[in-house]
């Protein structure tokens, strides 16, 4: 898939957006996203084409109800719009037309203006023909409509919903109808429409300054599934918080709600406010041929509950490379060494090992790490680290040597050495380069890297994973230290490692205006810049 520039460079402001798919829902969420808000959040097609969605929602026709009807797209080119429409529709992804929204001109005085704008409706948008009735999409069709009602009162929506759904389409059925209330229930304004019966899905917004509705959201869903057993409720979200305080960031929004309710029969899925901040991921969470941002590597293995399998990181297709963590005892007793993955079964990795690397993903051994029991004491301990890494990882098949992961082997070596001191971790690098290992480091943010500043001296490692958090000084001018990295070590490609979660470290988590103003746009085009790492799979798609 091939984003232009133009789009995902915008999109950069909201890097980690890609984490609301990080949390696993077992793959069979619905996502819709509200498109048209804003002008420079890409095209209708160019939505659909991330993949990432299985409905859109056009909006929003904002003016209607007084005998004039007007649509209002942020200034979107509208001639295009009805051949996006078709395009979409061809992928199998639904088209919504929403009605209302936050501004605009609207109301329903009358029943006779119900019928009205339901006539409107038919004829301007949805299958209808009649002369003289301006159709400003063209000959697309949309799928249906969407009650967006945020002013005025709720009389006669219910009959307009009634008009639309019994004008019905070529398979006998009646027109699609969703609605998008507020979060507090009943949402007075669409209270009426919603007793018809005849809306298939409800997206509840919990957003919108409602404090009481959102600190207890899993309160607020059950409210609705419970009044509306016949419809699919959706969690309708923000994408950031600097789209309102009400944003829920992913642990709090899978293990306070989507665990509890992702199983239940009138769950629907996601619906995202709004497209401009969920371009991203049709950027980052895209097949990892998609280039503007490079590589995207993960580190994986510190979350056995809560991440997946490796094999599941691997087949979300987002990731060129997975880290695996932590082989984190070793060095001190000769003939000791351990392997700490939180958990996870390690007799199954090794088969997800080489189902990785049949989809192309690179994977690494991460050793190190923030704990353990690991150093290397003397020049003979990092021979022995080397040889027992080769033969138990690694291409060495030495008999007594036992092989953790079966006869699969890690691609290479990730030095992630966060305690003791540096020495011989030279000379650890030099045996396992001799033996043609690939290796890479994930260094402090701060330059240098006591710990590995003589490792990489060696000029071996061919990427630096440069960790942009935990050192509060150093997050403050996050593009200093990368510049700082890059001159350093000019033949090694310099990676920004990031937290995907305020959570995971509040003062090393970079918003996304930061992000992209601060740091991709001026490093994206250098020669040593290479990717995003992220710590970690938990956060992560």
């Amino acid at each position: 898939m091939a984003f232009r520039r133009r789009s995902c460079i915008p999109a950069a402001l909201a890097v980690f957006f890609l984490l609301l798919a990080g949390q696993s829902t077992a793959g069979e969420d619905q996502t819709a996203v509200i498109w048209g808000r804003h002008g420079d959040e890409g095209t209708l097609r160019e939505a659909c084409d991330t993949g990432h969605y299985n409905t859109v929602i056009i909006a929003f026709l904002s003016v209607f109800g007084h005998g004039r009807y007007s649509l209002d797209l942020s200034g979107h080119d509208i001639r295009r719009v009805g051949n996006d429409i078709k395009h979409c529709q061809r992928k199998g992804i639904v088209v919504l037309l929403s009605i209302g929204g936050q501004g605009g001109d609207y109301s329903l005085p009358s029943s006779r203006s119900a019928a009205d704008v339901a006539d409107n409706l038919w004829n301007a948008f949805l299958a209808g023909r009649r002369k003289g009735v301006v159709r400003p999409f063209g000959n697309a069709v949309v799928d249906g409509i969407d009650f967006f009602i945020d002013r005025g009162s709720g009389d006669h929506y219910d009959e307009l919903a009634r008009k639309l759904y019994s004008y019905g389409n070529n398979k006998g059925k009646g027109v699609m109808l969703t609605a998008t209330p507020r979060c507090r229930f009943p949402d007075r304004r669409v209270e009426k429409a919603l007793a018809t019966g005849v809306f298939a899905r409800i997206h509840v917004r919990m957003f919108g300054g409602d404090v009481n509705c959102t600190a207890a959201p899993r309160e607020s869903w059950e409210k609705w599934a419970a009044a509306y057993p016949a419809s699919q409720v959706y969690l309708g979200l923000v994408a950031s918080s600097e789209q309102d305080p009400g944003y829920l960031s992913p642990k709090p929004l899978y293990y306070t709600l989507v665990m509890y309710i992702r199983d239940r029969l009138n769950y629907g899925g996601k619906m995202i406010w709004d497209s401009l901040l969920l371009v991203v991921v049709s950027c980052l969470a895209a097949p990892a041929t998609a280039d503007w941002y490079g590589p995207l590597a993960v580190y994986w293995g510190r979350h056995k509950d809560y991440e997946g399998s490796l094999r599941e990181a691997c087949d979300t297709g987002r990731y060129n490379t997975v880290i695996i963590t932590f082989y984190n005892v070793f060095g001190y007793v000769k003939g000791r060494y351990g392997l700490d993955i939180s958990g996870h079964p390690v007799a199954a990795v090794g088969a997800d090992i080489k189902h990785c690397q049949s989809k192309g993903v690179q994977v690494l051994l991460s050793i190190g790490g923030q704990g353990g029991e690991y150093s290397l004491p003397s020049s003979q301990s990092a021979a022995d680290v080397a040889d027992n890494l080769w033969n138990a990882y690694l291409g060495g098949r030495r008999a007594g040597v036992p092989r953790p992961f079966g006869d699969a082997a890690v691609d290479g070596i990730d030095f992630f050495i966060d305690q003791g001191g540096a020495d011989h971790y030279d000379e650890l690098a030099r045996q396992l380069h001799g033996r043609g290992v690939v290796l890479t480091a994930t260094t402090r943010c701060a330059y240098p890297d006591s710990r590995l500043q003589k490792a990489l001296a060696t000029g071996l490692l061919g990427r630096i994973h440069v960790r942009m958090f935990g050192d509060n000084q150093c997050t403050m001018s996050p593009l200093d230290a990368w510049e700082k990295w890059a001159a350093a070590y000019p033949r090694s490609k310099v990676w920004l490692a990031l937290v995907a979660s305020w959570e995971q470290d509040e003062g090393g988590y970079m918003f996304q205006k930061d992000l992209y103003y601060g740091v991709l746009q001026f490093i994206l085009n250098k020669p040593s810049y290479g990717g995003i790492a992220i710590w970690d799979r938990l956060s992560s798609p």
